[in-house]
């Protein structure tokens, strides 16, 4: 659901409540890249080509706060997160998982 309609939505439901208490929880929702240890990090070391390694991506993981927002974004089927180290693990480590089931993505990371 895009923003705009879930606003809509909201403010229908929740009349007698702020408006701002909804949108300030939906920019929190959406800021977790904001707060990623990996924000100012070059881009392409999270991004490497093949036979490149991921441990230098995967280092910014281990020490992040949204490690896991960042899993369920890659992990959320956009087109633009289906490569490159996302939430501590590599694309070829989530389709593994992913296809093994929940229970081995837990593993991974």
């Amino acid at each position: 659901m895009d923003i705009e309609r879930s606003v809509i939505l909201w403010l229908i439901r929740n009349r007698d409540e702020d408006p701002l208490t909804y949108l300030e929880h939906i920019i929190g929702q959406q800021s977790w890249k904001d707060r990623a240890a990996c924000k100012d990090a070059p881009t392409a070391i999270f991004f490497p080509r093949r036979g490149e390694s991921t441990p230098p991506a995967k280092a910014y993981c281990q020490r992040c706060e949204v490690r896991s927002d960042s899993l369920s974004f890659a992990l959320s089927g956009d087109a633009h997160n289906d490569t490159g180290v996302w939430g501590g693990t590599s694309a070829r480590e989530r389709r593994k998982a992913t296809e093994a089931g929940a229970s081995q993505l837990a593993d991974a990371v």
